[in-house]
């Protein structure tokens, strides 16, 4: 492979490949017009090496769902053409690297499933205002969430479900307004739900299930002014008002809509501010669409479910 120097796209993604990491890449580093380097789905191992920083030309990087282990090497910010990196699924370690911010083309991250450690770096939010997936769940990741996040308006998918992350749901996060899907799900953030989520009228997924410490009232008016919402997870967490909450979506169903279903759920009798709680909204009437609506319940959801 040495010997195409204009090789532009690499994929040997989903094979059998195995072997060390830098060992391939230090076969690739003659290959200076290389964008695309795509080896996800094998078994590759070893570390990321520093090597990786001087394929300046790449824009697509995928090595997700190897063995790869270590920390994430700063020489990745030297990637000013990155568009897409996706290291999902290894055994990665450390912190994420402040120095991933000077990518500052990047519109997809996908760190989740390995075991990050340490605060998200705030330059991500600054620097990287291209950024449209930011995928960081089931990892070790502390600390809170930014309030420079709210400079991403192109951000669509922002997950970090499944680590330590701690203080307040930013109410900076309303500022994202091209958001679908957000889950900060099984976490330690507390406090209220942030009366002005209802700008984020994208939203079609939103799950902060299993922060026991979000408390409050429920985000009724929110929720209601997002015509898209499809899914909502409020399970797990102190919020009050969930008896209206659900109500008030019941009613926002049109009653000439012979399709509709109104929602049910059932819910424990004890304890209201703690119950369990899970709607699956097909979609959100507003004066705007003619679709049918429906409303789900898993089956989970009909059984009486007590908090951990």
């Amino acid at each position: 492979l040495g010997g195409l120097p204009t090789l532009e796209t690499l994929n040997l993604g989903w094979n059998r490949v195995r072997g060390n990491l830098d060992t391939a890449v230090h076969a690739l580093s003659r290959l200076s017009h290389l964008r695309e380097l795509l080896l996800y789905k094998n078994s590759l191992t070893g570390t990321i090496p520093e090597a990786l920083g001087d394929l300046g030309q790449l824009e697509r990087l995928w090595l997700h769902e190897n063995e790869l282990v270590g920390v994430l090497p700063d020489s990745l910010g030297r990637l000013e053409y990155l568009r897409d990196l996706r290291l999902n699924k290894n055994r990665l370690q450390g912190p994420i690297p402040c120095a991933l911010a000077q990518c500052r083309r990047l519109e997809v991250l996908h760190l989740q499933k390995n075991t990050l450690a340490g605060e998200i770096p705030s330059a991500l939010f600054t620097r990287c205002q291209r950024l449209r997936e930011v995928k960081l769940g089931d990892n070790q990741l502390e600390g809170y969430i930014s309030c420079e996040i709210g400079s991403l308006d192109r951000l669509e998918t922002f997950e970090a479900q499944r680590n330590h992350l701690s203080w307040i749901i930013p109410s900076e996060l309303s500022k994202c307004v091209s958001l679908t899907r957000l889950d900060l799900s099984r976490n330690a953030l507390r406090g209220p739900v942030p009366p002005q989520m209802c700008m984020l009228t994208q939203l079609e997924h939103l799950s902060i299930a299993n922060n026991i410490k979000i408390a409050g009232p429920a985000p009724e008016q929110a929720v209601l002014a997002m015509p898209r919402l499809a899914f909502l997870d409020l399970s797990g967490t102190s919020l009050t008002g969930l008896v209206e909450l659900k109500r008030s979506i019941s009613n926002a169903a049109p009653p000439d809509n012979p399709m509709t279903e109104r929602p049910t759920l059932r819910m424990n009798t004890e304890q209201q501010q703690r119950v369990r709680m899970r709607l699956i909204v097909d979609a959100i009437p507003s004066s705007r669409s003619h679709k049918s609506n429906r409303v789900r319940v898993p089956p989970e959801a009909t059984k009486t479910n007590r908090l951990p």
